[in-house]
C-alpha cells in the first residue's frame, strides 16, 4: 500500500527565501521490503510486460 497526499501530514516547513520545503510523513503503517538488484530487475521488466528478451537488451 502507498501513502499518498491525503495520508500525510506536515512535519516542518523550511524556508528558503521565497521557496518552502515541507517534510511530510505518512499515516499508513508501510513496510518496506528490500530486494536485492537482480530480483528488482526481473520484477520491474515482469511488470511492464516485458520477457527475457527485453530485459537481456537493457544488459
Amino acid at each position: 500500500m502507498w501513502c499518498t497526499l491525503k495520508d500525510m501530514d506536515v512535519v516542518r516547513e523550511k524556508r528558503c527565501g521565497l521557496r518552502s520545503c515541507f517534510i511530510f510523513k505518512c499515516r499508513i503503517n508501510t513496510r518496506v521490503e528490500k530486494m536485492d538488484v537482480n530480483t528488482a530487475a526481473v520484477s520491474g521488466t515482469i511488470s511492464s510486460g516485458g520477457e527475457y528478451a527485453q530485459l537481456e537488451g537493457v544488459f
